[in-house]
């Protein structure tokens, strides 16, 4: 039994033969009694379950550009279920967790949810990845006070976003409304990660030995962690009037506040095809120039679908 069915059927009288339950027995002498007041509403308590209907629908249509051949579940079920692909020998499931941390509070201060969605993917796909697993699905947890539904579409486009960069699938998750839990526009965004890797070829440090090469990767900037101090560097600022985050950042042409419309309006595939497509274009263009063939450089600027306004990218 749900617990919708619970809550719905509980204090139901029993039904017995030769007795309607619309017309009880009357008792001798029995005293008028006043109606009892019916128990508190749940939307009264602040979960409202008439509005909340129907957002899985939305999730789902949110949860396709991430699809694996290897998920034999659909969005909606109790548990997700998956299979590990067929090319593994010896297969060995990799698993992990991990969160967005303080910098949703900087997301609550801006009113912008899309990207903290792919950091929550990164910080927990990072963990499997390094172990040498290819990562398979996740689920994440959102929560707040009542179900915004704006709000939580905006996170989990990012999550599916962070997913499809990642190669894995949003298999599922909990979307909680938790009232006097969480200050209005707050969020909480956790997430976990299972993938896969061959018995043979686990990472874990153990054939490490001296006189092995370290590689530093540079990093394209802030991401997930760290970010007590940045927002203490950022308070800082706004206190001393050096810093507007809503105004618009000279390098990246928008405000930090602004959220990507390409996640919002036009989903993951749409960007991630934009985004080929101008890498496509200036490699064709840094081919031509080096070449001095015209030729290539006019067929980079044929390319209709590479906006005109980002040429810089």
């Amino acid at each position: 039994m749900s617990g919708h069915d619970a809550l719905t059927g509980f204090g139901r009288l029993p039904i017995t033969s030769g007795v309607s339950v619309s017309d009880p027995p009357e008792l001798p002498n029995a005293p008028a009694t006043e109606p009892e007041p019916s128990a508190p509403s749940y939307a009264a308590a602040g979960v409202d379950l008439d509005h909340d209907e129907g957002f899985i629908d939305e999730i789902s249509e949110i949860t396709k550009p991430t699809l694996r051949p290897e998920i034999l579940s659909s969005i909606g079920g109790f548990a997700g279920m998956f299979k590990a692909p067929e090319r593994y020998q010896d297969p060995i499931f990799v698993a992990g967790a991990d969160g967005v941390g303080t910098k949703l509070k900087l997301a609550t201060t801006l009113g912008r949810y899309d990207t903290v969605g792919i950091d929550c993917v990164a910080m927990v796909v990072n963990d499997l990845i390094v172990q040498g697993a290819e990562p398979l699905v996740f689920l994440d947890y959102l929560a707040m006070d009542r179900l915004d539904r704006e709000l939580a579409k905006q996170a989990l486009r990012g999550v599916a976003e962070g997913c499809r960069r990642a190669g894995c699938t949003l298999l599922g998750g909990e979307t909680a409304s938790m009232p006097g839990m969480y200050r209005k526009d707050e969020i909480e965004l956790v997430g976990f990660g299972v993938g896969v890797v061959d018995r043979d070829k686990i990472i874990d440090g153990s054939t490490i030995s001296h006189g092995d090469a370290i590689l530093g990767m540079a990093s394209s900037g802030l991401h997930s962690n760290g970010y007590s101090l940045v927002r203490q560097i950022i308070d800082a600022e706004i206190a001393a009037d050096r810093l507007d985050l809503r105004a618009e950042v000279p390098h990246l042409r928008q405000a930090a506040a602004q959220p990507d419309a390409r996640l919002r309006h036009q989903g993951p595939r749409a960007h991630h095809r934009r985004r080929l497509r101008r890498q496509r274009a200036a490699r064709v263009a840094e081919v031509g120039a080096r070449a001095h063939r015209p030729g290539l450089l006019a067929a980079a600027s044929d390319l209709r679908h590479a906006p005109k306004d980002r040429k810089h990218q």
